[in-house]
């Protein structure tokens, strides 16, 4: 088991090494004292626990959990703290545990019986984040696109879950209803389709777009996203959508009642 304990107090990552090293004695660990560290460590190994304390300068716990939560669904988050009014805070953003300082032995066996994700799945170098921010990984890193347009552009594909668009649908999200020159919108949608191509041939993932002359879409069933993760039942997926999805596109809001009424009713 790979353990990562982040917390800006060395005594306190000390104790917890302590107990640790009783419960779990053949595991990995692993520590950061800063949020600078913490990023670096977090990204290069994949972790089965991280113990995060809440308190953490220049930004919380709880704050580090939604960021990190994107790149790696199946990691597991215990939040450690000496405050106990932060435990809702905790659950809304569906750490597995809570412990309160200074970390008990029993504490931590318990938390450690009664993790949320028991099974790391294959790790898939490619993956697309639709619930939260829309985002693109390669290795654990977000996508680098040449024109904004290019990644929400791949956003609405990734929304019709396969479904074809024409040119002039994809020009009307890109740029609204703005009575524009449909020529020159038709010529610098070829340029954002090629740096669309470009950004994914870098990472070696062309293959995942098709289209014709006025027709795209994204092979959605060969797409590892959270998106096609939950509509195919993943319990551990859908338990961490939380309402929000593709924050940063406006036009995304007409997908969110749909899936409000299918992963939040079902998790009630």
């Amino acid at each position: 088991m790979n353990v990562l304990i982040v917390d800006d107090e060395q005594m306190a990552i000390d104790d917890l090494k302590r107990v640790l090293g009783k419960v779990i004695p053949d595991a990995c660990l692993a520590s950061a004292d800063n949020i600078e560290t913490a990023f670096k460590v977090f990204r290069e190994r994949d972790w089965d626990v991280v113990f995060m304390d809440i308190n953490m300068p220049g930004m919380t716990g709880i704050e580090l959990v939604r960021n990190w939560s994107g790149y790696d669904p199946y990691v597991n988050f215990i939040m450690v703290t000496a405050y106990p009014q932060y435990a809702l805070e905790a659950f809304e953003v569906y750490a597995s545990g809570y412990i309160l300082k200074p970390a008990m032995e029993e504490d931590v066996r318990k938390a450690l019986d009664h993790l949320r994700n028991t099974g790391r799945k294959k790790e898939e170098e490619f993956y697309i984040r639709c619930f939260g921010n829309f985002e693109v990984y390669y290795k654990k890193e977000p996508v680098k696109f040449g024109r904004r347009q290019s990644k929400e552009m791949l956003a609405y594909l990734m929304d019709r879950m396969g479904a074809s668009a024409t040119s002039g649908e994809i020009c009307g999200i890109l740029w609204g209803d703005t009575g524009g020159d449909v020529k020159h919108q038709q010529n610098y949608l070829t340029k954002i389709t090629g740096d669309l191509r470009k950004s994914l041939e870098n990472i070696g993932k062309s293959d995942i777009l098709a289209w014709s002359r006025n027709s795209y879409a994204v092979r959605f069933e060969d797409v590892p996203s959270d998106l096609r993760s939950a509509f195919e039942g993943d319990k551990q997926i859908i338990e961490r959508y939380n309402g929000e999805y593709m924050n940063q596109y406006s036009w995304a809001e007409d997908r969110v009642p749909l899936l409000n009424d299918k992963f939040l009713l079902d998790n009630n």
